[in-house]
C-alpha cells in the first residue's frame, strides 16, 4: 500500500460521501469489500486476477503449450518490476490491469473468435472501468473503442452497433462520474489543482511574473519561491503554503490562469515540462527512482506507507537488491513500448500498434499537455510491455484462428 492506497481505504472505512481526489469507483469497490468482511488482499487479488487471466489468454493465442505458457507467465510475474507494481492496491495499477483485459478482448475479436457480442461488451466494460479508475485514461481507451467500433462496422456493415459502442462508452465513462457528483454521491475535490499550481509557480519563477492567482497562496510568495527552489518538481513542501480549492468558480479561475500562462509563455512551459519529463524518465542508473520504485514497494524499502511481512522477507530482499536496476527506471519502459509500437507498425500488427500507441500517447500527454505529470504513469507501460510482446507473436496466430472460426461457422 502507498499514500493513495491509504486514501482509498480511508474512504472505504469512514462513513459518508466519497471524494473524487482518487478514484471514487475504487473507493466504492473497497467499501463493498470491507462490508462483506474481506480484507484489502481481496482488492489486490481482483486486480491481479484481471492481469493474470488476460496475459494467459493472450499466450493461449500463440503456439506455446500449456507448460510453456505457465512458465512465461510465472517469469513475467516474479521478475521485477511486475510483482511490486501488481501487488499495489492503487488506482494506476488497477487501471493498467483493465487495459490488459481490454487488450485480450481486442485480440480475440481480431481472431474472429465466437461470442463476438460478449467480447465487444468486454472491450467497452473494461474501458469504462479503466476510465473510472483514472479519468485521463480516456486517452488510452477512447482510441481503442473507436477502433473496435470501426472493426465492428466492417464486419456487420451497419453503423448502429458501432455507434452504440462509442455512445455507451462515453455515456458511462464520462457521464457516470458526472452523475455521481451531481447526485451528491461523490464530492468533487479538483485533483488537477496540484499540477496546475506547480506549473504556474514554475512559470512564475522562470518569467519573473506572478502568474498564479494570489488567492491560491496561503503564504508570502517569496516563501513559496524559496521552498520551490529546493526542487521545482516537488509539491509536498508547499502543502502549507497553498490553499486548497473548494468551489467550481475557483477551479475555473485557476484553469483560466493556467491556460493563459501557457498561451503567453508556450516555450517556457514546454521547457519546464521537459525538465519534469527528464526527471520522470530517470536516466541516472546510479539512483533509485522514487515514484517508480519507492511508491510501489509495499514495505520492501523505507516506504513509510508500505506493509511488510516476515514470511516474504527473502522476496523483499530480492526486489530491494534490484531497486536501482534499469527495470525500475521509467525510460526503459517508455523506450521499450516505443520499440514495440515500431515493430507493430512494421509487421502490420494492428491491435498491438493500437495499444502501444495509446499507451505512449497517455504517457506523453501526461508529460506535456494535461495536468497529470507523474512518474507513476509508467506503471501501465511497464505492466503492458510483456503482454504486448506476447501479443506480437499472438496476432499472426489470431488470423489462423479467425479462418478456423469462419470455416466452423
Amino acid at each position: 500500500m502507498n499514500a493513495d492506497s491509504l486514501t482509498l481505504y480511508a474512504g472505504a472505512v469512514i462513513p459518508g460521501s466519497v471524494m473524487d481526489w482518487h478514484s471514487a469507483f475504487l473507493t466504492f469497490l473497497m467499501r463493498g469489500i470491507v462490508r462483506v468482511g474481506a480484507s484489502i488482499a481481496l482488492f489486490t487479488a481482483i486486480e491481479s486476477a484481471l492481469y493474470v487471466v488476460a496475459f494467459y489468454r493472450v499466450l493461449a493465442l500463440t503456439r506455446l503449450g500449456i507448460l510453456a505458457r505457465l512458465g512465461v507467465l510465472a517469469a513475467v510475474l516474479f521478475v521485477p518490476p511486475t510483482m511490486p507494481w501488481l501487488a499495489a492496491a492503487e488506482k494506476t495499477t488497477f487501471m493498467a490491469t483493465t487495459v490488459a483485459a481490454c487488450c485480450a478482448c481486442s485480440l480475440y475479436l481480431e481472431a474472429g473468435a465466437r461470442h463476438r457480442a460478449l467480447l465487444l461488451v468486454g472491450v467497452v466494460v473494461t474501458a469504462v472501468i479503466g476510465t473510472w479508475c483514472r479519468p485521463n485514461a480516456i486517452i488510452i481507451f477512447f482510441p481503442i473503442v473507436l477502433f473496435t467500433a470501426w472493426r465492428a462496422r466492417r464486419t456487420r456493415r451497419s453503423w448502429l452497433a458501432p455507434a452504440l459502442l462509442v455512445a455507451g462508452f462515453l455515456a458511462a465513462g464520462l457521464g457516470g462520474p458526472a452523475a455521481a457528483v451531481r447526485t451528491g454521491l461523490v464530492v468533487r475535490t479538483w485533483p488537477q489543482q496540484a499540477t496546475m499550481d506547480l506549473d504556474l509557480l514554475n512559470l512564475s519563477v522562470r518569467t519573473g511574473r506572478l502568474l498564479i492567482p494570489p488567492s491560491i497562496l496561503a503564504a508570502p510568495y517569496d516563501k513559496v519561491e524559496a521552498a520551490l527552489a529546493i526542487d521545482p518538481h516537488v509539491l509536498w513542501r508547499l502543502d502549507t503554503s497553498l490553499r486548497r480549492i473548494t468551489t467550481a468558480d475557483e477551479m475555473r479561475m485557476l484553469q483560466s490562469a493556467w491556460l493563459a500562462a501557457i498561451r503567453q509563455y508556450p516555450l517556457v512551459y514546454l521547457r519546464e515540462r521537459a525538465g519534469l519529463y527528464r526527471q520522470y524518465l530517470c536516466f541516472d542508473l546510479s539512483i533509485v527512482c522514487y515514484d517508480s520504485w519507492h511508491w510501489y514497494t509495499g514495505g520492501i524499502d523505507a516506504n513509510p506507507f508500505g506493509l511488510s511481512s516476515r514470511k516474504f522477507e527473502p522476496a523483499f530482499r530480492f526486489y530491494k537488491a534490484l531497486a536501482g536496476s534499469v527495470a525500475f527506471h521509467p525510460f526503459f519502459h517508455v523506450f521499450a513500448v516505443a520499440a514495440v509500437f515500431a515493430a507493430a507498425v512494421a509487421l502490420r500488427r494492428g491491435v498491438v500498434g493500437l495499444y502501444a500507441g495509446a499507451l505512449l500517447a497517455y504517457d506523453l500527454a501526461g508529460a506535456f499537455i494535461i495536468p497529470a505529470a507523474t512518474a507513476r504513469m509508467v506503471v501501465p507501460l511497464g505492466l503492458m510491455l510483456p503482454l504486448l510482446i506476447a501479443a506480437l507473436y499472438a496476432e499472426p496466430a489470431t488470423r489462423r484462428l479467425g479462418v478456423a472460426a469462419a470455416a466452423a461457422d
